[in-house]
């Protein structure tokens, strides 16, 4: 499948690259950026309508990326604006990669490139909990326009995945010769600790989408619904520790920092003063 030629290339979080469309990426941005929203998507406004201007353009992009009988895009923000791109393309199907709750938001956390989750955490989940809902909404009402899928399924056999793809909507895309996930790159340490239990605890809602996507997902491997470790309120004493130790050692760090350029203003003032010295 084409998924165009101008795509977003590598950064942090993403280091092989994020194969997502230029044009469908801009456009969600401009519109995004048209209603005073943040334009990496994190919103939780439920309509966001698309002017008649950006219709235009956005028949344009269609045509300029449908060149190939079989063609699609890759963008999270897609999701924001489902029924928009649906009355466009009437003939489309959709596919849903999703994580749990605590993957993507200790991704978003580690990647640390939004600054709006800087000052407001909580966004993470809250946008997890939005985009999620929109997705089970949107594939309840097109089901046969919808194919839901757990990343860990296309980890575990990505040949078997793009063959479910082929039997859900009858097309016949070319199996890979290999496969073309890379495990290594998929980090879930998170799921060994206490944060999934402390989001079940805070917004059990989260659990309960997460829950109802595995149940609407493409079953080829055992999709874990729940986990093992049980909240323990001296999990939070432990992170309140581990914050301040972190705090400590942050404030040696500017300590010494601060240290090595006081010796480096001392160190170019004899320099100076020797210049001038010999210049003498």
């Amino acid at each position: 499948m084409d998924i165009g030629k101008n795509l977003v290339g590598a950064a942090d979080g993403n280091i092989k690259g994020h194969f997502e469309n230029i044009d469908f990426v801009e456009f969600h941005k401009e519109v995004l950026r048209s209603h005073k929203l943040d334009e990496q998507g994190f919103t939780l406004k439920s309509e966001i309508p698309v002017a008649e201007s950006l219709i235009e353009k956005a028949q344009n992009i269609i045509r300029q990326n449908s060149q190939i009988p079989v063609w699609g895009w890759k963008d999270p923000r897609t999701t924001l604006f489902l029924d928009f791109w649906i009355k466009l393309l009437p003939n489309a199907n959709f596919i849903f990669v999703y994580r749990s709750p605590w993957e993507v938001v200790d991704s978003l956390y580690r990647r640390g490139t939004d600054e709006i989750l800087l000052s407001k955490p909580q966004l993470a989940l809250l946008a997890w909990i939005h985009y999620n809902r929109k997705v089970i909404e949107f594939s309840e009402k097109y089901p046969k326009n919808s194919l839901i899928v757990n990343i860990n399924t296309i980890a575990q056999d990505s040949l078997a995945f793009v063959q479910g793809i082929n039997e859900k909507f009858n097309v016949n895309l070319k199996l890979p010769e290999q496969e073309l996930f890379d495990p290594s790159l998929l980090v879930d340490k998170i799921s060994q600790t206490h944060r999934p239990s402390l989001i079940q605890k805070r917004f059990p809602e989260a659990l309960e989408i997460y829950q109802k996507l595995n149940s609407k997902a493409l079953k080829l491997v055992e999709t874990p619904s729940s986990f093992e470790k049980k909240y323990s309120a001296l999990w939070e004493f432990q992170d309140w520790l581990t914050i301040r130790l972190l705090d400590k050692k942050r404030k040696g760090l500017e300590t010494e920092l601060k240290q090595w350029q006081n010796q480096l203003q001392d160190s170019q003032a004899k320099v100076l003063q020797l210049e001038t010295e010999l210049g003498t």
